[in-house]
């Protein structure tokens, strides 16, 4: 990516979507279900690329700055995160998902923000009662390394400066309406957290750095 601009090299090196295999057979989720959440992050991929792409275009014209520009560039942190939340969601599923308090590192420092893994949980699932659309982070401060629960809207509006997302939880309605009506976001959210791979928030956990 170049630095200084909003733009890689556009269509020359284009992001790729993942396809994420192991989410077959999640439990309470369907393959419908996850097939049209899938089609959907597919979609911000190419709408990122083809972002990318109007912008290094506009660039080379040398009209960098201009009023076109502008209103591309305050469009990419939406559509880059719409990608990044996305594959950040489905690499931390698997079938059956796996027990926190065996991924290292992860119930010592929930017990240490929240005071344990059960009371992590309720703040945790509190958030996704939220009125409206948005995720629901786990994020790690990278200055105290302390875990904290937060509400993020429309992908950019809400995220913590200098924390790094361990667990993310996809609450707009693409991800549930096809398995659950919209006054069941509850039995969705608990059909998630069943299949958690907590093994890959540990590897986020234990890859953040804390900085002094």
């Amino acid at each position: 990516m170049t630095t200084g601009d909003t733009t890689h090299a556009g269509a020359e090196r284009p992001y790729a979507p993942h396809d994420f295999p192991h989410l077959h057979d999640l439990d309470g989720l369907s393959k419908d279900q996850l097939d049209e959440h899938l089609g959907l992050y597919h979609g911000y991929v190419k709408a990122l690329n083809e972002l990318e792409t109007e912008l290094a275009d506009l660039a080379r014209a040398g009209r960098r700055g201009g009023h076109a520009w502008h209103a591309l560039a305050r469009r990419l942190p939406y559509e880059w995160n719409g990608m990044r939340m996305h594959e950040l969601y489905f690499e931390a599923l698997r079938p059956g998902g796996s027990d926190p308090a065996q991924a290292p590192g992860v119930s010592e420092a929930l017990g240490e923000a929240f005071g344990g893994l059960d009371e992590w949980r309720e703040a945790f699932v509190a958030l996704t009662t939220v009125r409206g659309i948005g995720w629901v982070v786990l994020g790690e401060d990278r200055r105290t390394g302390r875990l904290v629960n937060v509400y993020v809207t429309l992908h950019e509006d809400g995220q913590i400066v200098d924390t790094r997302p361990i667990l993310v939880l996809d609450m707009w309605e693409h991800a549930y309406l096809i398995d659950y009506r919209s006054a069941e976001k509850k039995r969705y959210v608990d059909a998630v957290l069943r299949n958690v791979d907590w093994a890959v928030c540990a590897d986020r956990l234990a890859a953040t750095p804390t900085l002094h």
